[in-house]
């Protein structure tokens, strides 16, 4: 106040004293207020569908005035864009109404267009009540569920498993999921034995990490189960393909990744795992990363590198296991649909158990390149398969599962000319060039060149005309859909109203998927981004400028490159000048300018600005407006801004990572999203590229594959950023040499950090342990420790602390003094020195499975591993009686009589030596007091049946059964057995021998003249009319005729035929004699039935039958002319005939007569055979 005055009381800043403060103006103060003015703008959240009605949540109140333009909204209904007929604020939220219902299962994009932002509450704009403007944005709702499905309803008669399926689930079905991008995938089974599980499962529930599989994320991706199924399959076997899994996709992908974890199961002791091949011809995989899994016969054969595993992931014990679960991510090979595997199940020492694993299928994506400002609703990304925009398209971000972000993305308004990702379907915009657009509503197109259109696909592009960094509804245009062999397309735009020159960018997207905005993931295509500069319609005109630097290097900025002249006059880079904030062109004077807390800005005579930043500034700075003229006779003043942003320095973070000698680990990615390295577009191929130092230098490995000598070598794939060390299996534990790796940003700043592997030794195994006792005894189980102990693990602790222990029941804490009693059954003692626990049982213990004792080891590295032991009180073995079919007559048998013994429990088993025979003579009770027998075949156990011996190696026993024995034995052999405590039982062997082969008799027909005597064929003997085994010829069963129309044999064996005549049968020789009654009549005489006994008392008869034959009748014999004087020939005997067929004609009676005999004829008076000579 006026005057001064030093009263106290003067209204004025005065000190104590009373003195006054002078008057003061524009006095710079620091605002060191957390709560500064709300700027930030409302951010789209949501948005749901209910009937004509879509509503946009926003995360903020927004202004209800003024009232929106419905104009700025589009939404699209699949591929139809709508305008609404209102759009409408409540609360915090913009309902926009339409003249009809949206479809329920349509797939709904909503748009919005912002207009330039305004701080005034008075903009038409979505705002908050401060007037902050909402951005432009792009949202899509998709109906489709994004869980698995079953492809197929349960049928139960064709998917019920038929055992060996993990929890619920279903064989010869398929489930199906929809990727982020729209692909949509399935996995099916076939086969008996391999089963999809109900139920879902991540990676990680196997034990996968996240650097396990090749992108970050898959780890907890929801992955389909699956149970590979030991049923049927042999023990310590590879069973043939328990099953064919199939992975197929609704359209073409482009090496596709399949990633799985917890390849290996386990039981007991027994391990199983599965293994897959490629069944699909001409499809081959490439492991891409994971732990203790290979691929082998030329890319066709997925397998665990050591076939031994345990159940998880990282996990190396369990059910003797001696390695980690098989894990990792799988590349097919090409651009496929669909691709089966024959899966196999692998077991160890026994039958193994079931395998239950699981697994998720991904897919590489393309993304775009322009500013991150662009993508502010989402990036833009297409799933590559066969479809692609001119020559080329690569998969990006391989590192990341369906990224969100863009790692490729450039710093805003940088050329695109010469990026190492350039795209290149449009040849007009590879480089970056200046176009004319022409006057607002002039049409301007391109040519697009196309690749691998198979179907009818859709073609989609964007200009920033205004330069907003927003591709807008507006601004897109799209092609007639291409159709199946289309090469290239044509895109035209119609200019708008507002076109603004300077660097700005398009983006082109093609695909088989409806395109209605430039960002979101599609199934299908390429998204290719271009950088163009927009000539002016009205010159002179300068333009923004933009730089980007390093950490404290100075920036040189060429403001009046991209300022645009008319030809008739230059720019006058003398007149370039730099405005402080007191000043406004045209009348800006400065060549220097300092401009707190960022750098300084300086102007050189060659029209260049250098910005040279403070050393610890990084950020985009403060746009410092500049102005030039040209050279016209009345110089023309432009005037534009510099914005310069310095990036920070990459920062690298070191990493460690354990494994066990002789296994591998992946290291996180060094780049991506979520790498260990961050920066502004770090380099991931040429030059400045991650990469590995040769150790003890600053300079990059040739190859990023360096190997340290007796440790291990460290592989970087610089694409993926992901580093794989692999340790040598001789490795000693401990920290290992370290890796230094290097990242370089877009400036060439670089960082630097290391990966450090540190080995440990395989964690123990512990292997439990059952043995029998009897009441009262002791047993003494195999030691824990040293050679062959149950324990295996590095230098198991026998002493201090980490000692083999044994637990106090029921605590995980060793027991004092090692010695644990269970009350009522028996005490365990643990020696820990030499590793054996001895259990003394009581007395009165029951018979069955006792109370286990848990032990505990420790290995060098404090690893531990528990199991158990466990006693048996078993009851006595049980011997059944054995018997089986009947066996040949006069045959060895052989039989296992303790093949159908049992013990009386498994720890217990029977004592093969202790098999031993009763004498006939013994009588129960058998023990082995009077079963002592070990019968030999030089030395047999003889019964009245035949003869018994064993082979002591196998307890094969055989018998050889007398020779004249036949049918169930009647003196059934006694043995007695015990089992390994010494507890015996006994069985008997009853065996049967079957009859021989019955034996035969023949018939016979002989001729004898009446009064004649003839002799048939023998009826025994060899060559005689009956055969079989001991034919008797003696005794009760010797060879007899019947008695006629009887079936006794005659007493005497004549049986005499009143009026024909006698047989007379020799039982001795087996010949029957027969004489003929002198006065027989001609004609077949009554048969004699003959009867013949084996030595099994089987019998066999026939008949001898008598003919008296008339006599044989001549023909009379002629025959056709013959030649003259030519001999002839003729069978007189052809047409002659016997009496009867037992009274054949004799060839040698043929005589002939003299021309002088005369009959009658005989061979009396005809007994000539004339010869040729005679």
């Amino acid at each position: 106040p006026s005057p001064l005055d030093s009263a106290t009381t003067n209204l004025a800043i005065q000190d104590t004293s009373g003195n006054d403060a002078a008057t003061f103006t524009n006095q710079a103060v620091q605002n060191n207020s957390a709560l500064g003015p709300d700027k930030t703008p409302p951010n789209f959240s949501s948005m749901s569908i209910s009937g004509s009605q879509v509503t946009l949540t926003f995360d903020e109140t927004l202004a209800t005035s003024p009232a929106l333009d419905k104009a700025a909204f589009t939404v699209f209904v699949d591929e139809a864009a709508r305008v609404p007929t209102t759009a409408v604020v409540s609360g915090s939220t913009v309902v926009l109404t339409f003249s009809s219902a949206i479809p329920s299962t349509a797939v709904v994009t909503a748009a919005y267009e912002a207009p330039a932002v305004n701080a005034s509450t008075a903009n038409v704009a979505v705002q908050d009540l401060n007037g902050n403007d909402a951005l432009s944005f792009a949202r899509t709702y998709s109906p489709n569920s994004t869980d698995w499905e079953w492809t197929t309803p349960f049928n139960s008669a064709t998917n019920t498993p038929g055992g060996g399926c993990d929890g619920a689930g279903s064989i010869n079905r398929a489930k199906k999921k929809l990727l982020p991008n729209g692909v949509s995938y399935t996995v099916g089974v076939t086969g008996d034995y391999l089963c999809i599980n109900e139920v879902t499962e991540s990676l990680s529930q196997r034990g996968g990490q996240a650097g396990d599989f090749v992108a970050t994320g898959l780890v907890t991706e929801p992955g389909l189960k699956l149970t590979t199924s030991n049923v049927n399959c042999p023990a310590s076997s590879m069973c043939t393909p328990r099953g064919t899994m199939t992975l197929s996709f609704d359209e073409p992908v482009t090496n596709p990744v399949l990633s799985f974890a917890g390849w290996g199961g386990g039981s007991g002791s027994s391990t199983a795992w599965s293994e897959m091949s490629v069944v699909t011809p001409g499809v081959t995989v490439t492991r891409l990363s994971g732990t203790n899994i290979e691929v082998v016969n030329n890319g066709t054969h997925i397998q665990p590198i050591e076939k031994n595993p345990s159940i998880q992931c990282h996990l190396y014990s369990g059910y003797g296991a001696t390695a980690q679960a098989g894990c990792g991510s799988f590349q097919v090979n090409g651009t496929i649909t669909s691709v089966s595997f024959a899966v196999i199940l692998g077991t160890a020492r026994g039958t193994g158990y079931i395998d239950a694993w699981n697994l998720t299928a991904s897919m590489s994506e393309d993304f775009g390149l322009v500013p991150t400002t662009y993508e502010s609703a989402g990036v833009a990304s297409h799933g590559v398969g066969g479809l692609k925009l001119g020559a080329a398209v690569a998969a990006d971000q391989a590192s990341a599962l369906y990224a969100t972000t863009n790692a490729d993305a450039v710093a805003r308004w940088t050329s695109l000319a010469g990026n190492p990702k350039a795209d290149d379907g449009i040849a007009a915009f590879v480089q970056s060039p200046a176009i004319a657009f022409g006057a607002p509503g002039t049409t301007y197109s391109t040519q697009v060149a196309l690749n691998g259109v198979s179907s009818s696909a859709n073609l989609c592009g964007w200009i920033d005309f205004n330069r907003d960094e927003v591709f807008s509804y507006s601004e897109r245009a799209c092609a007639t859909d291409p159709v199946a062999g289309a090469t290239s397309a044509t895109l035209s735009w119609v200019v708008p109203a507002v076109v603004k020159p300077g660097l700005t960018y398009a983006r082109v997207r093609l695909s088989y998927d409806t395109l209605t905005v430039s960002t979101g993931k599609v199934a299908s295509g390429e998204v290719e981004d271009y950088s163009l500069t927009i000539l002016a319609t009205d010159v002179p005109i300068s333009l923004d400028d933009t730089s980007i630097g390093a950490m404290g290097v100075m920036q040189v900025i060429t403001p009046l490159a991209n300022d645009q002249i008319d030809g008739s006059y230059v720019w006058t880079p003398s007149s370039v000048k730099l405005c402080t904030p007191d000043e406004l062109p045209p009348n800006c004077s400065a060549t220097l300018l300092e401009v707190d807390g960022e750098g300084t800005y300086r102007v050189q005579p060659d029209g260049t600005v250098q910005f040279t930043p403070l050393p610890a500034y990084t950020g985009t700075a403060r746009p410092v407006t500049y102005q030039v003229s040209d050279t016209a006779p009345t110089p023309r003043v432009r005037s534009a801004t510099i914005t310069p942003t310095v990036l920070p320095v990459p920062t690298a973070t070191p990493q460690t990572k354990t494994l066990f000698p002789g296994a591998s680990v992946d290291f996180s990615a060094i780049t991506g999203t979520g790498g260990l390295a961050t920066g502004t577009g770090l380099v991931t191929a040429g030059t400045g590229a991650t990469c590995l130092y040769t150790p003890n230098t600053t300079t990059c490995d040739a190859d990023n594959s360096v190997t340290i000598n007796g440790e291990g070598t460290f592989t970087l794939n610089p694409t993926t950023g992901v580093v794989s060390y692999a340790a040598d299996a001789d490795a000693t534990a401990g920290n290992k040499t370290s890796i230094t790796y290097r990242v370089t940003d877009s400036v060439g700043q670089t960082a630097t950090s290391t990966l450090t592997p540190i080995l440990t030794p395989a964690p123990p195994v512990a292997t439990p342990e059952t043995l029998s006792v009897l009441p009262g005894g002791t047993i003494s189980f195999t030691t824990i420790t040293g050679t062959s102990g149950l324990a295996t693990g590095t230098g198991l602790q026998t002493s201090g602390a980490g000692a083999t222990c044994l637990y106090t029941p029921n605590t995980t804490t060793c027991d004092a003094d090692n010695v644990v009693t269970i009350n009522g059954q028996g005490t365990y003692t643990l020696n820990p020195t030499t590793g054996v626990v001895t259990y003394v049982a009581d007395p009165g213990v029951t018979q069955g499975t006792k109370t286990s004792i848990t032990y505990r080891v420790t290995d060098v590295a404090g690893q531990t591993a528990t199991s158990t032991l466990t006693p048996v009180v078993p009851p006595p073995p049980v011997a059944l009686n054995d018997t089986k079919l009947a066996g040949a007559y006069d045959t060895n048998q052989t039989i296992s009589p303790l093949s159908n013994d049992a013990p009386g429990a498994a720890s217990a088993p029977l004592v093969l030596s202790s098999l031993k025979f009763c004498p006939v003579s013994a009588t129960a009770p058998f023990t082995s007091t009077n079963c002592s027998l070990v019968p030999s075949e030089g030395s047999p156990l003889v019964t009245a049946d035949g003869k018994y011996w064993v082979d002591p190696a196998t307890g094969i026993v055989t018998f050889d059964p007398d020779p004249d024995f036949t049918g169930t034995v009647t003196q059934p052999v006694q043995y007695v057995v015990a089992d390994s405590l010494g507890q015996q039982t006994t069985a008997k062997i009853t065996l049967i021998v079957s009859k021989p082969t019955p034996p035969a008799a023949s018939p016979q027909t002989k001729s004898v003249l009446p009064g004649g005597t003839i002799n048939y064929t023998a009826i025994t003997g060899t060559s005689g009319l009956a055969t079989g085994t001991g034919l008797v010829t003696s005794g009760a069963g010797a060879t007899c005729l019947y008695t006629p129309n009887t079936t006794n044999c005659d007493a005497d064996n004549v049986v005499t035929i009143t009026g024909q005549g006698t047989f007379t049968l020799d039982p001795l020789t087996g010949v029957v004699t027969y004489v003929a009654d002198p006065g027989v009549t001609q004609g077949t005489k009554t048969s004699v039935t003959y009867r013949v006994t084996d030595i099994a008392g089987q019998t066999a008869t026939s008949t001898l039958t008598p003919i008296v034959p008339p006599p044989p009748v001549a023909n009379n014999d002629t025959k056709a002319a013959g030649a003259y004087d030519t001999n002839q020939t003729i069978s007189p005997l052809t047409n002659d005939s016997p009496g009867a067929v037992s009274a054949p004609l004799v060839l040698s009676s043929l005589k002939f007569c003299p021309t002088s005999a005369t009959a009658p004829f005989t061979s009396t008076y005809c007994s000539l055979v004339p010869s040729q000579g005679s």
